[in-house]
């Protein structure tokens, strides 16, 4: 919708379940902790402006036992219609072990990442880290 104003399209029902809300239709700010929102912001612009791909690692320390590691790739999507805005789709992977359901006094939010990156997909990659 806008640089302040992004919104989460469609999610899969496992991360509705893994997260304990609805996220589909909601701002990416509501989701994500405060402190991270004007870096999120920054990489998922430049990756639908650019475009380019991005690769994130989150830790949910908010689950049972020690942890659930997820690999986020987001790829960018042109429309097909004329003028509608390109889209960002992720896929989200468990990264070994054994995925235990949430904590039930969780965050209802994104977590931190733990390591970031773009992908080149042809037009570059920013050169700055952003905020």
């Amino acid at each position: 919708d806008g640089p302040e104003e992004i919104r989460v399209a469609l999610a899969g029902s496992r991360i509705c379940a893994h997260t304990g809300l609805e996220v589909a239709g909601r701002s990416f700010a509501e989701i994500s902790p405060g402190e991270e929102w004007p870096s999120r912001r920054w990489r998922m612009l430049e990756a639908a402006a650019r475009p380019c791909g991005n690769l994130v690692i989150v830790r949910d320390r908010q689950t049972q036992g020690d942890g659930v590691r997820f690999e986020v790739v987001t790829l960018p999507l042109d429309p097909d219609a004329p003028g509608a805005s390109r889209r960002l789709v992720s896929h989200i992977a468990v990264l070994g072990g054994v995925y235990e359901p949430p904590a039930k006094e969780r965050t209802a939010a994104i977590p931190p990442a733990e390591s970031f990156r773009f992908l080149d997909l042809g037009a570059g990659v920013p050169e700055s880290g952003g905020p």
